[in-house]
């Protein structure tokens, strides 16, 4: 029975990232048909997925994962800073594709950049590693190391695999590989890193 009950709850965690996916999905198709800029578009695809991470956290009554103080906060961003160099990297060689001045983006297009990277760090991190890490952890268990790993390379796993949905948005099957496996290993490295608190 209790085997039963741990097969349904990862079943569970599957649906919840798969709807995620799929309601993300309908909904940036939707917004593209618009003729608006792309960035607008892409801004606007990740406020509604904020707000449907919201949802499923309200629906499934697991506000208390926003529960947490500044030095929780805090250490979130000291773990993930590899993470802010990486992306402060990415955001530069973005903006500065060639160093002329006229290449240079404009500046809304920076802004609406680094908005939809932090709404999408959001969403993911609420989902993945806020509610779907304490499901898994509520199934398996708090308190043997086993237990703590499983349910982070569980939740890695999930985070992971969800990026292979990535090939409906144009991206080719070996690019949406490379993601799931990245997607996975750094999930499953900044979990490891931090305290883990259910």
């Amino acid at each position: 029975m209790i085997y039963q009950k741990k097969v349904a709850n990862i079943a569970y965690c599957f649906l919840i990232a798969i709807c995620y996916v799929v309601l993300i999905k309908v909904i940036g198709s939707a917004l593209y048909s618009f003729k608006f800029s792309t960035d607008i578009l892409s801004f606007a695809a990740d406020i509604s997925s904020a707000l449907v991470v919201l949802i499923i956290m309200l629906c499934l009554h697991r506000q208390n994962i926003l529960r947490g103080n500044i030095k929780g906060l805090a250490k979130g961003f000291s773990a993930g800073g590899f993470l802010c160099g990486y992306i402060i990297i990415m955001l530069l060689s973005f903006f500065m594709m060639d160093f002329s001045v006229k290449n240079l983006q404009p500046p809304i297009h920076i802004l609406l950049f680094t908005l939809s990277m932090v709404l999408t760090g959001f969403s993911e991190e609420i989902l993945f590693r806020g509610i779907i890490f304490n499901i898994l952890g509520d199934c398996f268990g708090k308190k043997s190391r086993f237990a703590i790993y499983g349910t982070t390379a569980l939740s890695s796993f999930i985070f992971g695999f969800m990026h292979l949905s990535n090939v409906f948005s144009g991206v080719s099957f070996g690019g949406a590989l490379i993601q799931t496996i990245s997607a996975f290993a750094v999930a499953k490295l900044v979990t490891e890193s931090e305290k883990i608190r259910f």
